[in-house]
């Protein structure tokens, strides 16, 4: 983790084409204006989280623009190898006080496991790579394989929303990385 700790920030991850300072300096504006109302203690949440980049990124931003701090991140990851990146990366390096709570092996249409109402923020990166697919299968022409990935996609954002608690003021954003 020492080497990760020292070379990740300008080392191409996660399908970006870019380098992870790169990333966060196109995504500071969004996350450091969109992602309210939090406060420091909040916990967050992140679907499809990788190897806990994204994850790593807004606890950087939400510090550095708002002094959040101490927030308890929580997420899940289809592959368990990449899943068990991001609890090494949370537990050992994670930014602004950060507290590990479960970063899990899963997929995001289906985690019973979860509790409803039980975040305070819930994004997710993974949209972007359904809407490349979806361009692609039209593109072919193939139109039942395009159908399988929007409804994949509307039961990955309605799980999402049955997660997140409910607040007066914008309680859920979906955080996409449209490239």
């Amino acid at each position: 983790m020492r080497q990760f700790a020292q070379e990740f920030r300008e080392t191409n991850f996660d399908d970006w084409d870019r380098t992870y300072e790169q990333v966060k300096n196109g995504m500071y504006h969004w996350k450091s204006t969109r992602f309210t109302p939090l406060e420091s203690g909040d916990s967050i949440y992140e679907s499809a989280c990788g190897i806990g980049l994204n994850l790593y990124m807004t606890l950087e931003i939400l510090q550095e623009t708002r002094n959040i701090t101490h927030l308890v991140v929580y997420g899940n990851e289809y592959l368990k190898i990449s899943a068990d990146k991001a609890n090494a990366v949370m537990e050992q390096i994670a930014p602004a006080e950060a507290t590990k709570g479960v970063i899990c092996p899963g997929d995001s249409t289906d985690l019973p496991f979860v509790p409803s109402n039980a975040f305070d923020l819930v994004y997710t990166g993974y949209l972007r790579y359904v809407r490349w697919c979806k361009r692609v299968l039209r593109v072919s022409r193939e139109r039942r394989p395009a159908v399988v990935h929007e409804q994949h996609q509307a039961t990955h954002i309605s799980r999402l929303y049955s997660i997140v608690r409910v607040r007066a003021q914008a309680p859920f954003w979906i955080h996409c990385i449209w490239a």
